[in-house]
């Protein structure tokens, strides 16, 4: 036999046996698993928490490192986008620094390299007067044309650079004049031959378009004949909106008035850019008023034999002697384009004109086109003073764009005189 001492007692187990059950024990044994399971709950309770606040961290340390990336990126990207802005100012002043002066179309013939680049691999279209929208350009590309920059932002990939002439666009400021005028009748027809030929649009759609431009900008408050408005002009976000009494300052404006004001919807889809402009255009002077809103003009030396005959050809209707010299010049439109921009022939080969008596050496040269009338400065640029400008660069997938409308004054050779471009818009983003 066995004697045990715990507790101050004396236990006899026989030998063999088993200590039988102390209720003291037990109990503290049971809070001691029972504190050990608590302990195992919390412990697991803080690695949770540690763990939630770990990934936390850890996520807004990813957050801030790729919110410091993208600002450095953005910040790459807008200068990258601003030297090349800087960089197409100065080919349009035709001063590069340390290099002889450049003529407009020696300039847009070095721009022509991108218009080729984009035509052979979209199996485009696209013209000096009709550029594509900025895509992507391979390195090696912008290297060979702009090594410069290349070197300047070697991370960036810059876009194909649109810089669009639009002297040869519509002026929507042209549409205030008095109604039933002879000055009015021709701008009508003119304003409604253009929708008409470039958008297909209906003739009594196209006069509703032109009586509610007219409203808009002019002073009046008498409604046009034919479907103007001089009550308001229902917008969806504005409500109604009392007319302008004044020059359109941006194309939006056309949105606005013609949004919900039309039966036909789908007009408002239209490109508008395309063939118009709210800007002084062309060539001033002729009007003769104190805001001169400009006549266009198209730039012969820019410009494609089918772009020359349908800016010949939108004057047909404007015109109502059929005996005139101008009728004669426009019923001849396709011949002209096709004499003065041979088929076939590449932008860097083309004659270059530099006034209406090189317009008609080249015309009395080829039998379809003797004996017409020197007209040519009626219809005809020969070097351009406003321009589109539309540029892209990104770097680590950050875009930035610079959108501007900018014009030059020229010397009578062409060139740019000093201090006289003007930017007339200008959003960078």
């Amino acid at each position: 036999m066995r004697v045990l001492r715990g507790h101050q007692r004396l236990l006899l187990i026989p030998h063999g046996g088993t200590r039988p059950p102390d209720a003291p024990v037990v109990a503290y044994a049971t809070r001691l698993r029972s504190r050990s399971g608590i302990a195992l709950l919390v412990t697991l309770v803080v690695l949770a928490l540690l763990a939630v606040f770990l990934t936390e961290f850890t996520f807004e340390t990813t957050l801030e490192t790729r919110s410091l990336q993208n600002f450095q990126a953005s910040f790459q990207a807008r200068n990258a986008v601003k030297s090349l802005f800087k960089a197409v100012l100065v080919g349009l002043e035709g001063r590069p620094p340390n290099r002889k002066p450049l003529s407009e179309v020696e300039f847009f013939k070095q721009l022509r390299v991108f218009v080729d680049f984009v035509n052979d691999l979209t199996k485009g279209n696209y013209t000096v007067l009709n550029p594509p929208r900025p895509i992507g350009l391979p390195p090696e590309l912008i290297s060979y044309a702009t090594p410069g920059l290349a070197e300047s932002f070697p991370n960036a990939i810059f876009y194909t650079p649109y810089v669009r002439p639009i002297d040869h666009l519509f002026n929507l400021n042209r549409l205030n004049t008095v109604p039933g005028t002879p000055a009015e009748d021709k701008i009508r027809k003119e304003f409604i031959t253009l929708l008409e030929d470039e958008y297909q649009l209906a003739s009594t759609s196209s006069e509703q378009v032109f009586a509610l431009l007219h409203d808009w900008i002019d002073e009046d408050e008498d409604r046009h004949p034919l479907g103007g408005n001089e009550q308001g002009f229902q917008d969806i976000t504005f409500g109604v909106i009392a007319p302008k009494n004044a020059f359109f300052d941006d194309l939006q404006e056309l949105l606005l008035v013609i949004g919900a004001n039309l039966e036909d919807q789908e007009i408002k889809n239209f490109e508008w850019e395309q063939h118009f402009t709210v800007h002084a255009v062309g060539e001033l002077g002729v009007s003769f008023t104190q805001n001169d809103p400009g006549s266009p003009r198209i730039n012969v030396n820019l410009a494609e034999a089918e772009e020359i005959q349908k800016f010949i050809g939108r004057m047909r209707k404007s015109i109502e002697d059929v005996n005139s010299a101008k009728y004669r010049y426009v019923d001849q439109a396709q011949e002209i384009g096709g004499v003065l921009v041979p088929a076939k022939l590449p932008f860097d080969s083309r004659e270059e004109y530099k006034n209406k008596s090189d317009i008609s050496r080249k015309l009395e040269s080829s039998p379809t086109t003797q004996g017409l009338p020197v007209v040519a400065d009626e219809f005809f640029l020969y070097f351009s003073r406003w321009y589109d400008i539309r540029l892209k660069a990104e770097v680590d997938g950050v875009q930035a764009e610079v959108r501007a409308v900018v014009s030059v004054e020229r010397e009578e050779d062409g060139m740019v005189k000093p201090n006289s471009l003007t930017i007339h818009e200008f959003t960078l983003r």
